[in-house]
């Protein structure tokens, strides 16, 4: 009799077919098709992928797009088509160590925790993780979830805010783009949910692709301009959140703190940039470019930057 499944691993992947073999033939070696399902969602077009699964397809369930709908819409997809209670993210590169697998789902069944930062390893050395069970702060929700292998979320807690993710996508939310599971963990926190690291070392690097991810505009998304959008991006959302009935009245103050930190770091990036007279990197130059194609943005952008300054005066003294 097949044990019942309460952990999918989703796997998004884009044009890395040889890669994608390489760990199919791993999870499917290993066993971890009898332990958990798997969900690939191909976000094509790709005219190799039908042959590379063709193999696997008894074993996983698999989804392709016709064309590319890129990072953020696959991850929501994900989600969304996940039947089983949790679902654990890995990509199409990296390694799953199957020892550590029943360890956690025995710990899910047990505690039922609505998110988990497992440990993921770079080189034999955990490059995220914590080394005991414990809540994660506000101040580490980039650090826990900045990088997707080895996030599991609880499905029933994480679909009620797809809703969210797809309006900000829509709405060319920068920070959204490109780190969907970075977003819907400040809306856990946000919701008071149970937000967990785990020292378990699930996931590890394996073939160390680089990452393609980048916005319509082809800023990729470790880019000077692309962290710059995205704080940008981060400051409109958590605004709006800060209004958004979802949230109590502790979530809303929440809300508006974490808006502060963002315009108080843009604001320290951009005058960064100009001390002692020099552009030491190149967010002014980000900057200068906004300010020559769009004047009336960048005009909100200093007010931005204006402000947080007054806030940051006042938040140290």
């Amino acid at each position: 009799m097949e044990q019942h499944k309460i952990l999918s691993i989703g796997i998004p992947t884009y044009k890395r077919v040889n890669e994608l073999k390489i760990v199919l033939d791993k999870l499917i070696f290993d066993g971890i098709d009898k332990l958990c399902t798997i969900i690939l969602i191909d976000d094509g077009p790709s005219e190799e992928i039908d042959t590379i699964i063709a193999p696997y397809l008894d074993k996983i369930t698999f989804y392709k797009h016709q064309q590319n709908k890129g990072y953020a819409n696959t991850f929501v997809e994900l989600i969304e088509r996940c039947e089983t209670e949790y679902l654990m993210l890995t990509v199409d590169d990296d390694f799953i160590n199957v020892e550590e697998i029943q360890s956690l789902i025995n710990y899910i069944q047990n505690n039922k925790p609505d998110f988990i930062s497992s440990a993921w390893l770079i080189n034999d050395k955990v490059h995220r993780g914590k080394n005991k069970i414990r809540p994660i702060s506000f101040h580490e929700i980039g650090q826990s979830s900045i990088h997707a292998p080895g996030l599991i979320y609880k499905v029933i807690v994480a679909k009620p805010f797809m809703h969210i993710l797809k309006s900000r996508i829509e709405k060319g939310c920068t920070a959204t783009y490109f780190m969907p599971q970075v977003i819907l963990v400040y809306l856990l926190k946000l919701t008071d949910k149970n937000c967990i690291w785990h020292p378990a070392q699930i996931v590890y690097e394996g073939l160390s692709s680089p990452s393609n991810l980048s916005d319509e505009f082809s800023n990729h998304y470790a880019s000077f301009i692309g962290k710059y959008k995205s704080t940008i991006s981060y400051i409109n959302l958590f605004d709006e959140l800060s209004t958004n009935n979802l949230l109590n009245t502790a979530g809303k103050k929440k809300s508006m703190a974490i808006k502060q930190e963002f315009e108080m770091e843009l604001y320290k990036r951009v005058t960064s940039s100009l001390s002692d007279g020099q552009i030491k990197n190149m967010w002014f130059a980000a900057s200068l470019m906004q300010a020559i194609t769009n004047p009336i943005k960048t005009g909100k952008y200093i007010l931005i930057f204006v402000l947080a300054k007054f806030k940051i005066r006042r938040l140290l003294n």
